[in-house]
């Protein structure tokens, strides 16, 4: 007998995303611009889980549905429950075994399976040794199970947050290091001066010239003042707003680059599978090749269909308990 489609949830920190998935076919798809920033922001979850009850009545109205299962920043204290990170390396069985079941019955009648995360590091661990990820280790897993992503190869997902993760060979997540590098450019382009120098949309052109001109400036002057040259642009009437903006993002993406090459987890010749919106992923590869690195970006429906994979191969090894 034939199982129940399942609704998949991805939730980040700015975008919430949700899937109707029969057999790994996705059937309906819908997004909301709400994230757990928007806890932040508002200093509840109330917004969250009302959007999170409103993805999934879009996408199951006249279908039915056996099972709601998510992953993503919903597992942390600003989603819907605070669900502990898994200790690299992790494996889909160790997440499917750390998984959390609940009946948040104010946003679904049907069971939710809450996948946790990975903590790179031990607890006790200095801040250069610690990282996490909730949401990263499911694309990994489908990404893994698809042939995407090597064992043993890096992935590098450059959304809200920049995160460069590395599996095992046994294909197991491994760690990974992160940066606000996303939320940072995001916060430059609304929340300071140089918004009036900055288009409001998020970078949709990646134009190499600037993308390396920023760069450079932010290694050879710093980044603080590399930023600021984006007003000087701006007033010198040097560059347009979209050049402007690829500066500040080359600025940014040299910066993470060059911590993530003197860390020793990235160095000439490696092959790096980038991920993430818009054209900020372009740009990572751009100065990835130059660093001597073999990048690759991965487009937007490919990364859709092994998040799905990934999260179904969690659910599969938990089906008989959620029946």
């Amino acid at each position: 007998m034939p199982t129940a489609p399942i609704a998949m949830l991805d939730v980040g920190s700015t975008n919430s995303r949700a899937w109707l998935v029969s057999g790994g076919t996705i059937l309906r798809r819908a997004a909301a611009s709400v994230g757990v920033r928007d806890s932040v922001r508002t200093g509840s979850t109330a917004l969250l889980r009302q959007t999170v009850r409103q993805l999934i009545e879009q996408i199951s109205a006249d279908h039915p549905v056996g099972l709601v299962a998510a992953a993503g920043m919903i597992t942390s204290p600003l989603g819907l429950a605070d669900v502990p990170h898994v200790a690299a390396p992790a494996s889909a069985q160790d997440l499917s075994a750390a998984a959390v079941i609940l009946h948040p019955t104010d946003i679904t009648r049907l069971p939710m399976l809450l996948v946790p995360g990975v903590r790179t590091g031990a607890a006790a661990a200095s801040v250069e040794q610690l990282d996490v990820m909730r949401g990263e280790e499911t694309l990994a897993v489908g990404l893994t199970d698809s042939g995407l992503l090597r064992r043993g190869g890096l992935l590098l997902t450059a959304g809200s947050h920049w995160k460069l993760i590395w599996t095992d060979a046994d294909g197991r997540v491994a760690g990974s290091r992160t940066s606000l590098g996303g939320e940072i450019v995001h916060a430059v382009q609304t929340a300071t001066l140089l918004n009036a120098s900055l288009p409001s949309q998020p970078m949709h052109t990646c134009d190499r010239e600037w993308l390396e001109a920023g760069a450079a400036a932010a290694r050879k002057w710093g980044l603080p003042r590399a930023m600021f040259q984006v007003r000087l642009l701006d007033q010198s009437a040097a560059a347009g707003a979209a050049e402007r903006l690829n500066w500040l993002v080359g600025a940014c993406v040299a910066v993470d680059l060059d911590g993530l090459t003197a860390s020793g987890r990235l160095g000439a010749g490696e092959a790096v599978l980038v991920t993430g919106p818009a054209a900020v992923p372009h740009a990572w590869r751009h100065l990835l090749q130059i660093a001597g690195c073999r990048a690759e970006v991965l487009d937007s429906h490919a990364t859709e269909q092994a998040f799905v994979r990934g999260l179904s191969t969690v659910v599969d090894a938990r089906r008989r308990e959620l029946r």
